[in-house]
This record gives structure tokens, C-alpha cells and sequence, in this order.
């Protein structure tokens, strides 16, 4: 079993535990009706409207009216029998001073987030209204981190447990949330740059959700005044990982060090088996010097495994306006190369690495941009094994030189119950095609590389939304093309499916990946539980992968917990030669739950079982996982730095 917990998550498993065996919850329902209406409707409190993709959650009985034509059903929330179920316990719990204090421990205040919420809408619609208008004053307001949100802003913690992590949490300052705007006082209204800069917000590792809202003046229409609404994130914690007492590690850190939103790291290694048996390591981020955008990322490691010292500063093309965009990285890194052939061995070698690259943007229109950018980078070793123009050539000494032309067309949808269950996603969609050049100088020869890709994105309405990328990328040494990479991509998910009171969506990812005229050391490789009991694992130079999941968003709300469902299936084929033979597939098959519990301050606990099926002389295995869980952002359409296609490079 394998184990990579939060600390505090070992409260949470010890404390609700038993309410999680007993989660057999049900409501009655309002009987769904679905007609056509010609006058009014009325929708009692505790009840939703669902009308075409929008939800209405009235406060108290509502008289609704809508016109003629309209489909509508109502449903029962869940969330509000449980809401009067922890009421009720509320008022039990306070009737000693123990069993409050344990209440306000395990529960937050029940609520209701009553807003209207759009199954995926374009960021900058609720902004359209107000183009063209005079930016007033800006403000900005932060909500509790406990039981606020930033749909409601007058929301207030009631629980005792709530309020006291609320006052002793030192909120991001509004200076640091000022250097991360885009706009000033007296400029015109611009709906993309307002959806822009939401999510710029959200993107911050110390903001769990911002919105803002335009506040137009009474006394002069014109003018509107903007509210940048921001919820922190519990910026102190530590992290686990766990094997044995003769095999741990441990992260403590702080994400939003005095307000300031920057990030520190300490690491603690120790295994008994190896020398040193300890090992340490910190981090230093910042996400923005000074309303530069440039984000800057200091790492250093001294452990048995690997010691390094790094240093990195960025800045990317985030949005259609940002001209300028560049970056530059040093590291030094000493660790061992284990060759995936030959598992067992390890060869010492140490290195230098530095980068330099400088990008122009030119916005051609709204939403579109050409990028012209160039790099430098070099790689030197300065411990390695013996190198000849034929072998190992992975420690070769080499100076790369990049020049690269984008063209991308880029907007952003919001949604919802993607990777997340409730927190406001960001969803990419456009077009780009790109092409890079390259010049490898390396100690044994000269070569050309060339590069072309392109990807496009889109939400298609009552189909789901799908990207595709492709990228082709060679060298050319003399009249010869080696250690090329053909890799193409199909990623879709399926418009958020309502069934009964509970939700649904479908995951398909599909990749393959060839590489052609290998000359490297390097080979593909799949999950790593595919492999034997010598640490053999399979290995390819193509690779076909298809992944299918379902997702299943259930209305349980055990009394502040979220439950979802899913089934994974995972099919890879992987070869040298033939791909697509029985004796080079690989599958396996899972299933898991998903809970988030709203009254807890503890992020979402995955669960999963996996059956791993092999052929020929690699074992079947099953793995039982239970870990966190957090959602990753989209990385469709993505403008970095100019770099080769990345084969699949040895793993540790």
C-alpha cells in the first residue's frame, strides 16, 4: 500500500472515520415535473430550478416567472436536509462546553452558496454589460478561509474552530493582490482583460478563488468601480511520505509567508540503507517581484540521492497584451544515471546547466499573437563515465542555440466538477501552430533540429470539449535524421451530464508517441507497476495509450462531505518493433471514491484499487492507494520556451 499523506489528514481519518462507514443518506424529492410553462412557477425553499444550463437556489419560497415555451424541472437539494440536520446538532453540541468545542472542531457553519451557476460559461460574459466604461476605484476584500466564499461576501464563520484559524491565518496583503492586476484607474472596461485577471488570481497557490465584480456609480453611470474579492488557502502545512521508520520524508511549509504570497519550503530525508542516511533540502518561491510577473524559484537539495542548487526567474506570455516574456536558469546537479536497460546499476555524474531566451509577442488581434522568441543553453558535466560520439551519449557536452515563430488564438471558458468539485476552472480553448529551429554544438559534432507543432482546443456545446496537439521534432546530422519524436494527442471530456440528482462526466485521453532514428540512451516506458521483482520494467521506442474515465459526481452530502465515483482503464501499447501485438499490451483497471467534506478544513482523499494486467513474463499486480488528491490545471495551448520534443527520459 502505498501512502503519501497530509498530517493533518490523520486527524481527519481518526475523527470521521465512522461517519464515512454509514453514509447510506436519502432524500425525498420533489416530484420532478417537466412541462411547458405560461405564466409562473413556484419554488419553495430547499428545492433548485433547472432551467436549460442555469440553477436557481431560492432563500425562501419564490414565485419565479418565465415565458411561455420553457422547459423546467425542479429537484430536492440534498444539502439542505443535511443543512437542518447539522443545525439541529449544533444546537445539541451546545449544551456543554466539551461536546461545542468538539462540534466546532469537526463542523463548519451549514450554508448554501445561492448564486446562479452556469454549467460553462466564457469568462468575460458577465463583464460584457460594462465595456467601455470608466475603471473607478479599486478594491480589494478578502473572505474568511473557512466557511466564506466568494459568491457571497457577507457570508461570516459562526464555528468556533472556523473562527479562531480564520483570526490566527495572516491574509494575503491587498498590495500583493494590486501587483497582480491588470488594469488602473481611469482606463476603459476590457471583459477579456477582467477574465484574464481572475484567473491570474486563481492561479497564485495562495488564493483558492477570486472573483471581481464592477459596482457602477449612481451619481455617474459611466464610471463603475471595481471589487476584487479574493478567498487565502490554509497557507501552513506539512506533507509525509512514508514507507518505513527506516525509509521517510517530510515536508513543513509555508505558502504565504507574512501575506506576501511567498512560498518556503524544509525538506527532511532519512533512509537507513543508504550514506548519509539523512538529507535535507529548501525552496524559495516567488510568484511575481513587484508587479512584474516575473516569477523566481530558488531550490536546494543535499541528500543521498541527489545534490543540487538551482535558481530560476520567468516570465510567459499569460495574456494577448504582455509584449515582452523571457527567462534564465542556472543549476548544478550531482546524482546517478540508472540506465532503464539495466535497472540495477548506478553511475555517478555531476553537471552545469544554464539557460537564457527572450520572446517579443505581437498581437495581431483581440485574441491572437505572433511569438518570436530565441534561447541559448548549455550543458557541461563535470563527473561522468567515458564518452565516445557512440556511446553514452547522454552525458555528452553541448551548446543548443533556438529560434522559434508561434502563431495562437487563445480564450477562456468557466466551469465546474472537472478536476475539482467545486472551485471555478479555467478552461483553454483556440488554436496554435508553432515552429522551432535549433543548432546543437555539441563536443563531437554539429546537427539541426527542426520542429513544427500545432494543437487546437474548443468546448463544443452538448458534445463536451477536446484539444488536440501534434508535434514533429528531428535532428538532422549530415544527410541523416535521428532521434526524431512523432507525438499526437487527444484529450476530451463530456458536458456535465445530469443524472437523477447526481452528475456525470466522461474523461478519454489518447496518446501515441514514436520516436524515430533513436540514438539516445533513453527509451519509453510505462507505469512503473508494470515491471518484475528485479525492477525489470518493459520498454519501447512506440507507444499507444488509451485511458477512459468515469466520473460520477453523487448528491450524497453526508452531513458536509462530497462524494464521487470513478472507474479508470488504462490501455498501453508499448514495442520496438510491431506495437499493436498482444505480447506489448499492457492494461489496467480501477476503481476509487472521491470525498471532499465541507465542514472540514482537510483537502479531497482519493481512495482507488488497481489491477495491473501483463503479458508474458511480467507479474499481474494490484495496488490499494489512498492519498490526496489535487487538481491539476489545464496545460492545452501552452507558449514556452523554445526546447526539444522530450523523449521519455530515465526514471528514478
Amino acid at each position: 500500500m502505498d501512502f503519501n499523506l497530509k498530517l493533518t489528514n490523520f486527524f481527519w481519518l481518526f475523527l470521521v472515520a465512522p461517519l464515512l462507514l454509514c453514509f447510506n443518506y436519502s432524500v425525498e424529492a420533489q416530484k420532478v415535473k417537466k412541462k411547458i410553462l405560461t405564466d409562473s412557477v413556484r419554488l419553495q425553499s430547499g428545492f433548485v430550478l433547472i432551467l436549460e444550463d442555469t440553477f436557481y437556489l431560492p432563500e425562501k419560497d419564490t414565485i419565479i416567472l418565465l415565458s411561455e415555451e420553457k422547459s423546467y424541472q425542479i429537484k430536492a437539494i440534498p444539502y439542505f436536509r443535511s443543512d437542518k440536520f447539522y443545525d439541529s446538532l449544533e444546537s445539541k453540541a451546545g449544551n456543554t462546553e466539551v461536546t461545542r468545542m468538539l462540534f466546532d472542531l469537526l463542523f463548519k457553519s451549514s450554508s448554501q452558496d445561492i448564486s446562479d451557476k452556469k454549467l460553462i460559461s466564457n469568462g468575460e460574459e458577465v463583464f460584457k454589460p460594462f465595456e467601455g466604461k470608466i475603471i473607478g476605484e479599486i478594491s480589494v476584500k478578502g473572505i474568511p478561509i473557512l466557511e466564506g466564499s466568494v459568491q457571497d461576501t457577507t457570508k461570516k464563520a459562526t464555528s468556533w474552530y472556523a473562527k479562531t484559524i480564520n483570526n490566527i491565518h495572516v491574509p494575503t496583503r491587498k498590495s500583493i493582490i494590486k501587483q497582480n492586476t491588470l488594469f488602473k484607474s481611469g482606463e476603459k472596461v476590457d471583459p477579456f482583460q477582467l477574465a484574464d485577471n481572475e484567473r491570474i488570481l486563481r492561479r497564485l497557490r495562495t488564493i483558492r478563488d477570486a472573483k471581481i465584480y464592477l459596482i457602477p456609480r449612481l451619481d455617474t453611470p459611466d464610471i463603475v468601480d471595481v471589487e476584487i474579492v479574493t478567498q487565502d488557502v490554509v497557507s501552513i502545512g506539512a506533507a509525509l511520505n512514508y514507507s518505513s521508520m527506516n525509509d521517510f520524508n517530510f515536508d513543513i511549509y509555508d505558502r504565504n509567508i507574512l501575506g506576501y504570497a511567498r512560498d518556503f519550503q524544509l525538506s527532511y530525508y532519512f533512509d537507513e540503507h543508504e550514506n548519509p542516511k539523512h538529507g535535507y533540502g529548501f525552496q524559495y518561491r516567488v510568484p511575481n517581484f513587484w508587479g512584474s510577473f516575473i516569477r523566481g524559484t530558488f531550490i536546494y537539495e543535499n541528500t543521498y540521492f541527489r545534490e543540487q542548487i538551482g535558481m530560476s526567474l520567468m516570465r510567459d506570455f499569460f495574456t494577448p497584451e504582455i509584449k515582452y516574456g523571457g527567462g534564465a536558469s542556472l543549476q548544478h546537479v550531482s546524482e546517478f544515471y540508472r540506465p532503464l536497460s539495466i535497472p540495477l546499476l548506478e553511475i555517478p555524474y555531476t553537471k552545469n546547466e544554464g539557460s537564457l531566451w527572450i520572446g517579443r509577442s505581437f498581437q495581431l488581434r483581440k485574441r491572437t499573437n505572433l511569438i518570436l522568441q530565441t534561447r541559448a543553453s548549455s550543458t557541461t558535466y563535470v563527473e561522468r563515465p567515458f564518452v565516445t560520439e557512440d556511446s553514452n551519449r547522454f552525458f555528452m557536452n553541448s551548446d543548443i542555440y533556438y529560434a522559434s515563430a508561434a502563431l495562437i488564438t487563445r480564450t477562456y471558458s468557466k466551469s465546474w466538477l472537472i478536476k475539482g468539485f467545486g472551485r471555478t476552472e479555467d478552461i483553454p480553448k483556440g488554436k496554435l501552430l508553432s515552429f522551432t529551429y535549433g543548432y546543437d554544438n555539441n563536443e563531437f559534432y554539429n546537427r539541426h533540429y527542426w520542429q513544427l507543432k500545432a494543437g487546437y482546443a474548443e468546448y463544443f456545446q452538448d458534445i463536451g470539449y477536446a484539444s488536440f496537439t501534434t508535434a514533429l521534432g528531428a535532428f538532422k546530422n549530415g544527410d541523416k535524421w535521428e532521434d526524431g519524436i512523432f507525438n499526437t494527442s487527444l484529450n476530451y471530456f463530456s458536458p456535465l451530464i445530469m443524472t437523477g440528482k447526481s452528475f456525470f462526466r466522461q474523461f478519454i485521453n489518447v496518446n501515441y508517441l514514436n520516436g524515430i532514428h533513436r540514438r539516445s540512451d533513453n527509451a519509453l516506458v510505462i507505469d512503473n507497476k508494470f515491471q518484475t521483482d528485479g525492477e525489470r520494467r518493459p520498454l519501447g521506442e512506440k507507444r499507444f495509450t488509451m485511458s477512459f474515465e468515469s466520473v460520477y459526481f453523487t448528491s450524497w452530502y453526508f452531513y458536509g462531505c462530497r462524494f464521487s465515483l470513478y472507474n479508470r482503464n488504462n490501455f498501453h501499447w508499448l514495442s520496438y518493433d510491431e506495437l499493436f501485438d498482444h505480447k506489448k499490451f499492457f492494461s489496467s483497471f480501477g476503481i476509487g471514491v472521491r470525498i471532499l467534506n465541507e465542514s472540514f478544513v482537510f483537502p479531497t482523499i482519493e481512495l482507488n484499487f488497481t489491477y495491473y494486467k501483463s503479458p508474458g513474463t511480467y507479474p499481474d499486480t494490484t495496488q490499494l492507494r489512498l492519498f490526496n488528491n489535487y487538481p491539476t490545471n489545464f496545460n492545452e495551448l501552452q507558449i514556452g520556451r523554445p526546447d526539444v520534443l522530450r523523449f521519455d527520459d530515465f526514471i528514478y
